[in-house]
């Protein structure tokens, strides 16, 4: 196995019970680094710092919700619903809960209904990268509140395609598409094979 020092150093092939004498007298560990590698590749260090350092680099690119409100009356007018829902999805794509709070002032209260559109207006809006954390619910008679937390993003799908079975002579050739029909030798008029 091919042994890399305690500085970074390569310290070349060696059997096994060497590369483990290297490490005992050092006091650190010996970790498989790389079991793919021929020969594999392992390292001389300190087997629980190195987990620490690699947990605090995952934590430190996690990323912390955090809750942005966005605030509505019943009767907020149009475009301006339009401007509180393109700010709500600018907070989703950067992983962040939404709380949408619609507030009543004096006669507004009697109209809770009112509201309630408007809420489900802004759910149905932003269904496309949120989910519903906690549905719309009254607080009190002066306002409805709902969270909406970011959809988990979907793993890619590979960019390559598994390998189809070989064309036969039994199935039919492709035609049409986005580049237009492909010419085969069955959709080739007599004339264009005699130019």
């Amino acid at each position: 196995m091919r042994v890399i020092g305690v500085e970074g150093k390569n310290l070349g092939v060696m059997p096994l019970e060497k590369a483990l004498a290297l490490a005992r007298e050092a006091e650190l560990d010996l970790v498989e680094v790389n079991p793919n590698d021929d020969p594999p590749v392992c390292r001389i260090l300190d087997y629980g710092k190195f987990k620490y350092e690699m947990q605090k680099k995952q934590r430190a690119q996690a990323h912390h919700a955090k809750v942005k409100e966005i605030h509505l009356r019943p009767g907020t007018g149009k475009h301006d619903l339009e401007v509180k829902i393109r700010r709500a999805r600018e907070f989703l794509e950067d992983r962040d809960k939404v709380l949408v709070v619609v507030q009543f002032k004096g006669r507004e209260a009697a109209h809770i209904e009112e509201g309630m559109r408007v809420v489900h207006e802004v759910i149905g809006a932003l269904a496309d990268v949120a989910k519903i954390e906690n549905p719309p619910k009254n607080e009190g008679k002066q306002r409805i509140v709902c969270l909406l937390a970011p959809k988990p993003k979907e793993k890619a799908e590979p960019s390559v395609a598994p390998r189809s079975q070989p064309a036969t002579k039994a199935s039919a050739p492709v035609t049409g598409g986005v580049m237009g029909p492909v010419q085969t030798a069955g959709n080739v008029s007599a004339n264009e094979r005699a130019s």
